[in-house]
């Protein structure tokens, strides 16, 4: 009879923890494409802030800006650097430093879903978007290779028509 309990008691412990699991993939499948669409959102600005070499991407999976004073510029509505920079009352234009701890809070997010769904760690899943992002990076694009390096630009790739 005890046996019996206890193979009823697993079957519904092994049920419940299916209906937490499915009900928990729902959750993660809204928050990926709440992630999605704020990603969509804020590459535009990205990109524009890459090529004036303001933020760059990091061997850790980061966006961050190249130099710190550049987390205090003020942007436009439409993502681009505001020519006034002056202090105003209320001012409550977006920074770059603002966008960059948006982008990294959410691709924090990101790695943490995508490091469950693949049963890793979110730094493994990190470190892999930085090398695609390295790899995708237009060239002149600041990158920081590892922790001790400075940022350098993406070079153009060699042309086996230009050493001959």
């Amino acid at each position: 009879m005890k046996t019996r309990q206890w193979l009823m008691v697993s079957m519904l412990l092994i049920a419940c923890a299916a209906g937490v699991a499915r009900a928990d993939d729902r959750a993660d499948d809204q928050t990926l494409r709440e992630l999605k669409q704020r990603f969509m959102e804020r590459f535009p600005t990205l990109v524009h802030l890459r090529r004036e070499g303001k933020i760059g991407e990091t061997w850790d999976g980061w966006t961050r800006t190249v130099r710190d004073e550049f987390r205090r510029l003020r942007l436009t509505a439409a993502g681009h650097i505001d020519d006034d920079q002056s202090s105003r009352n209320n001012d409550d234009r977006m920074t770059v430093g603002d966008l960059v701890d948006e982008e990294n809070a959410d691709r924090t997010k990101l790695y943490r879903i995508i490091a469950q769904k693949q049963n890793t760690t979110p730094l493994v899943v990190a470190r892999r978007n930085a090398q695609r992002l390295f790899d995708q990076a237009e060239v002149g694009t600041y990158l920081k290779k590892d922790a001790d390096s400075g940022w350098q630009r993406k070079p153009k790739p060699d042309d086996e028509d230009d050493r001959r």
